[in-house]
């Protein structure tokens, strides 16, 4: 009895056993399932697929819409003809708008010059017109008090003769007269000269404003739109453009940045990263990716937990330069740059491995994008860099 009873307990573990372990392998295998369904939807087979991943406003973009420019991507240039089709159709041209601008600038100061003239000429006639009103009063006050003190003989003489002010009177009145018809013509006549160079402004303002609404047709066509302006919700999706080149089919893909809210960017980030064949981590420090602190996820555990399963992983120090002084040095590259460097390569490499880290590259993304755009609005910040720099080099 008791060997029967010790073989039911042994066939029930046994049961339960053989039951739990298929319970594990039925869920690794919906695991499975899932990871080959997430790989085959994810996967790019034919194409090499290269993710741009750092930091809000390390330039992933800027680096991308220059290569976008310079490696002649399809999309890119349709939008650059549409562009360059309807400046051309619109008549609009920097050096125009410039000669248009130039042109409201010097009738803006005509006009204050002139309405100020006019005001200084005014104040002028009038304090004039003013001292002569008063010598006529002074004229006739003399008068009356001459009348007043005639005797009654010189009364009767006086009948029939006029006191020397008495004479000079109408002409006075007269000269008055005249004085204020002249001082009246002169005035109307700046009155006219503003009106008209007010005139002449209103029309060069209406032009521009013509011009303005020309150019927000074309400010969706420009080179840079992809760019952000340092929000950290600028990008909120990955992008990927495509590339042939050499009969070499690629892709890059611009990821979101990895600072700011996290959670609305997350899905999009990892996806992205597993999709990549390689990862760019762009950055503009020379120095080793942030920790964390107080149970905050720094930079360096976030490229350890999205980029920890990555096969290659480049860092691109996107060096910056918003003044052409920047390119004038030797090399790109300072001394405390190479040693901050030094110092991020050791980093990754602890954090992802020296099979993982293939190293960095220095690249300086904004002069590479200014000067290969070439359609850009002459009211677009990067329009006035690309001057600044022009002017500096060729």
């Amino acid at each position: 009895v008791l060997t029967k009873a010790s073989d039911a307990k042994g066939n029930l573990d046994l049961e339960g056993a053989i039951s739990t372990s298929k319970a594990l392998l039925e869920r690794f295998r919906e695991k499975t399932n899932q990871d080959i369904q997430e790989l085959q939807e994810l996967s790019e087979w034919d194409t090499f697929t290269i993710a741009f991943y750092g930091e809000t406003n390390a330039g992933k973009s800027t680096l991308i819409e220059a290569v976008r420019i310079l490696l002649g991507d399809s999309e890119k240039l349709a939008t650059q003809q549409k562009f360059k089709e309807l400046a051309k159709e619109l008549r609009i041209d920097p050096q125009s708008l410039a000669a248009l601008d130039e042109s409201i600038h010097q009738l803006e100061s005509r006009l204050s010059e002139s309405q100020r003239d006019a005001e200084t000429l005014k104040e002028k006639l009038q304090g004039l017109e003013v001292q002569q009103s008063v010598q006529l009063e002074e004229i006739k006050t003399t008068i009356e008090q001459k009348r007043r003190s005639l005797s009654v003989w010189q009364r009767l003489v006086f009948l029939f003769k006029k006191l020397d002010e008495e004479k000079n009177l109408p002409a006075r009145e007269l000269k008055l007269v005249q004085f204020r018809a002249r001082n009246k013509a002169n005035l109307d006549a700046v009155a006219a000269e503003t009106f008209k160079l007010s005139q002449e402004l209103n029309a060069r303002r209406s032009e521009r404003a013509q011009v303005e609404s020309a150019l927000a047709q074309l400010v969706p066509l420009q080179d840079g739109n992809i760019i952000g302006n340092g929000r950290s919700d600028f990008t909120l999706q990955s992008h990927a453009y495509r590339f042939t080149v050499d009969g070499q089919k690629f892709q890059l893909i611009d990821v979101p940045g990895i600072e700011g809210d996290e959670k609305q960017v997350m899905s999009s980030i990892e996806m992205a990263v597993k999709k990549a064949h390689a990862v760019f981590y762009v950055t503009r420090a020379a120095s080793p990716p942030g920790s964390g602190s107080e149970g905050q996820e720094g930079t360096i555990d976030k490229i350890k937990r999205q980029l920890g399963k990555q096969t290659e992983v480049w860092a691109i120090y996107n060096k910056s330069a918003t003044h052409p002084q920047v390119l004038n040095g030797e090399s790109l590259i300072n001394k405390n740059d190479s040693i901050g460097l030094g110092d991020m390569g050791k980093s990754l490499t602890g954090t992802l491995g020296e099979e993982t880290y293939k190293g960095h590259i220095c690249v300086s993304g904004i002069p590479a994008f200014l000067a290969s755009a070439s359609c850009l609005v002459p009211s677009n910040p990067h329009f006035k860099s690309r001057e600044k720099f022009l002017s500096a080099m060729s």
